[in-house]
């Protein structure tokens, strides 16, 4: 809200409020299995247990939640709901991610790392004069992404994010985040350019669109394609002389993901992407 209590604008939260590119967005997220958990999971339970696993988690969604809103974000963010066992927020696009993130792990330790528990959360983002209904929905179908997401690292249903039409676990995503800074740090230092962002779209772009034609044509996932020699010689045309060593190891690494066989490069594509927008003026 402004000083004077009132509500901003989505002018207002695409604008000023939002770092990089103008848009802003919505943030919903929803616990997994509860259905499972209190049919199968309290076995033979008595009512007093089914009633305090309810109240507990009410706690968490109606009560703990909004003091998880920062100081810096209250101008930002806004929950326009939260309870039972979901979360609606309005707010800057950007810190919509880092709000999710914090969401999860304050979930994770209120369940005591307890794995039967979960979240499954879509970020939409949109322009400012985009209707809200439609970007809830958007953001619902997001949502619904992430609840069918299996994680092939872990076989793990569920339990992850879906943003920027990404849909990662939450494992994943915190490294992309990481990853992210990483990149939006380097080019706000003018250490590389933006160009260098560029080439990382474009490769993954390529990846994406072979990865979809062998799907039309009932092939597997193509291992090696064009994008594999346009990574060896365009991230090579990246690399300076003058470059720190550190910095020169670490473009040799992204260039690696996207050399590898698969799609090792998903990852870093999705961070290009989001550190594009961050970058980005207007």
């Amino acid at each position: 809200r402004r000083s004077n209590g009132d509500v901003m604008t989505f002018d207002e939260l695409s604008g000023n409020q939002a770092t990089g590119i103008r848009r802003w967005g919505v943030l919903r997220m929803d616990a997994d299995n509860l259905g499972k958990i209190f049919r199968e999971g309290l076995g033979n339970a008595s009512l007093s247990r089914v009633a305090s696993l309810s109240s507990g988690l009410r706690m968490f969604f109606e009560g703990w939640l909004s003091q998880l809103v920062s100081a810096d974000n209250k101008t930002k963010l806004y929950i326009q709901y939260s309870g039972g066992d979901d979360v609606f927020v309005v707010g800057a696009w950007d810190v919509l991610p880092e709000f999710a993130v914090q969401v999860r792990n304050a979930f994770e330790l209120y369940t005591c790392k307890n794995p039967a528990f979960g979240l499954s959360a879509g970020i939409a983002i949109v322009e400012s004069k985009f209707p809200l209904y439609q970007a809830a929905r958007l953001a619902g179908s997001a949502e619904d992404k992430a609840k069918e997401f299996v994680d092939p690292a872990t076989a793990k249903a569920k339990d992850a994010i879906t943003f920027l039409d990404e849909t990662q676990s939450w494992r994943a995503f915190r490294e992309t985040m990481q990853q992210t800074a990483e990149l939006r740090g380097w080019i706000q230092a003018r250490q590389v350019s933006k160009s260098l962002l560029q080439v990382m779209l474009s490769l993954r772009a390529q990846i994406v669109m072979a990865q979809g034609q062998a799907r039309q044509s009932g092939k597997d996932k193509p291992q090696f394609g064009r994008w594999t020699w346009m990574a060896a010689y365009q991230f090579t045309r990246i690399l300076r002389k003058d470059m720190e060593p550190q910095l020169r190891d670490s473009i040799l690494e992204i260039q690696k993901s996207f050399l590898a066989r698969g799609d090792a490069g998903a990852q870093w594509g999705m961070a290009a992407r989001w550190a594009q927008y961050l970058t980005r003026e207007g």
